[in-house]
């Protein structure tokens, strides 16, 4: 079974501030799993993740329509949606994923619920929030793979 590491966030700051972290860490190979329901942070964590790689805050949006961006930073990003999918197999099987690391992007992919991976190297992130206070978030990480588990225990070590 792999660990599972907890962290607290409580502004959107912080939640973006994790993302900094992860993206100045993560590399080509590896695809980062979101899950948590509607409004829990994925898009802000993952904006986080994109500006640490030099890509404008303001251009990165929930594919929710076209199910898929592309940016250009430091390192290419694809940033998918499942939302709208739905555990669509064939859908999902249609947006070749799998390409997307082969070529050497940084794949993150919101409502991972929604479908079922097979990459070699998974970070999983996974974002609970708090009946009583809209801000208050728990941010759960775990990661499968040499490289997403040397990735993820680099970022426990940061401050």
């Amino acid at each position: 079974m792999n660990e599972i590491y907890e962290f607290l966030s409580l502004t959107e700051q912080d939640t973006t501030a994790l993302g900094m972290h992860i993206g100045n860490l993560i590399t080509p190979g590896i695809c980062i799993l979101f899950y948590g329901e509607l409004g829990a942070g994925k898009t802000v964590f993952i904006r986080g993740i994109c500006e640490a790689l030099g890509i404008e805050r303001a251009i990165v949006r929930s594919p929710s329509y076209t199910l898929v961006n592309e940016y250009k930073g430091a390192r290419p990003v694809a940033h998918v949606d499942l939302y709208r999918l739905d555990g669509d197999v064939n859908a999902i099987k249609s947006l070749s994923l799998n390409e997307y690391i082969d070529e050497g992007f940084i794949l993150l992919v919101e409502w991972a619920e929604n479908g079922n991976f097979n990459f070699d190297d998974i970070l999983r992130i996974k974002i609970i929030t708090d009946n009583d206070n809209k801000d208050k978030r728990i941010v759960f990480f775990s990661a499968e793979g040499e490289l997403a588990k040397s990735t993820l225990a680099e970022f426990i070590k940061l401050p």
